[in-house]
Order: structure tokens, then C-alpha cells, then sequence
């Protein structure tokens, strides 16, 4: 029953057991977090030096930032 609760199973290890790579362009997730990493690795390695493209490259990357949570709890917990 996945609708929620505890799923029955081996206790995990680990988080990725395995790599899965996929095309980007036959899933969304993929594609998102493509964006993501483009858009912060031009931010914080500073490669536009034209106004618009830094103001392009602010605007997404400050709504990623707004999006952006943390999770402070030690895993696994015990």
C-alpha cells in the first residue's frame, strides 16, 4: 500500500545504491535540475560579464533560491 505509512523492506544504508542516468528530455526532473545546476554554476563562477545576462541569471537563480529549504535532522536516525 503506498498511500502512505511505513513501507516494509530492507533498512536502508545508504541513500543511492546505483547511478541512473536518463535524457534529459524524456524527464522533467532531469530537465529541472539541468536548469538548476546551469543556472547556479553561471552565478557563482561569475562567467557573464554583459548586465543582461547577469540580471537574466539573478532573476532565476533568485527564485531557485526562494524555493530552495534545508532539512536540519541527522539521518538516519536512530
Amino acid at each position: 500500500d503506498w498511500g502512505g505509512g511505513q513501507v516494509p523492506g530492507v533498512k536502508l544504508k545508504t541513500v543511492i545504491d546505483s547511478m541512473h542516468f536518463v535524457s534529459s528530455h524524456a524527464s522533467p526532473g532531469v530537465q529541472l535540475a539541468d536548469l538548476v545546476a546551469y543556472a547556479l554554476q553561471r552565478r557563482w563562477n561569475k562567467w557573464d560579464s554583459h548586465p543582461e545576462a547577469q540580471a537574466a541569471i539573478g532573476r532565476i537563480t533568485d527564485v531557485i533560491n526562494s524555493h530552495m529549504g534545508t532539512w536540519r535532522e541527522p539521518w538516519p536516525s536512530e
